[in-house]
């Protein structure tokens, strides 16, 4: 489990650190840092991306497992030198770098850097899940329990996950009955992260 630090857009690399070390202090052992820029706002500061990794990379260490949500609000290229510099940082996963339906994109971006890279939270079905990975073939798969339709569907797509050897790892932002749903998945399921 690890600790998603969102709303970073607006925050200086300092105040994330301040928000980090309180994650640390509650425990957490792995974090990620979400930037919130979305697809309404393509490429806006790559700039301060970076900033933003390499402080909290200096703050946290390289055992500290450390990920990066675009919240798929970078083109391709940009996509690509970030996570390129990402990747010299340690990243420990790159997620929904382009915009999230943007499967050739995605593909383009997994394709080109070694970090693992992440897409899903915005598939419903199991046939959207398979069209993901066939057509952009992400590193891990984020399905949403609430957005997906429950706990049986999710686990049919963890069936998808583990037949073409893709990494689970269940997106969660709503409510703890969707947590309490996740985890029961997650607890049936070989090949959750």
């Amino acid at each position: 489990m690890y600790c998603s630090i969102g709303g970073g857009a607006p925050m200086t690399p300092d105040e994330m650190v301040h928000k980090l070390d309180d994650a640390l202090n509650a425990g957490f052992r792995a974090i990620k840092i979400r930037m919130d820029w979305g697809p309404h706002r393509r490429d806006s500061d790559p700039a301060k991306d970076v900033a933003m990794f390499t402080a909290v990379r200096k703050f946290v260490g390289d055992d500290i497992p450390l990920s990066f949500d675009a919240n798929n609000g970078h083109s391709v290229s940009t996509a690509i030198r970030q996570g390129c510099q990402f990747e010299a940082m340690n990243i420990y996963h790159f997620e929904e770098p382009v915009a999230q339906y943007d499967y050739t994109g995605i593909k383009q971006v997994a394709d080109a850097l070694d970090v693992p890279v992440s897409a899903g939270e915005h598939e419903y079905t199991r046939w959207q899940f398979r069209d993901l990975i066939a057509q952009a073939n992400p590193d891990i798969l984020q399905p949403d329990v609430v957005k997906c339709g429950g706990i049986t569907e999710m686990r049919k797509i963890a069936v998808l996950s583990d037949t073409f050897s893709k990494d689970f790892v269940p997106h969660q932002t709503q409510s703890t009955i969707g947590t309490a749903a996740s985890l029961h998945v997650v607890a049936s399921i070989q090949t959750a992260n």
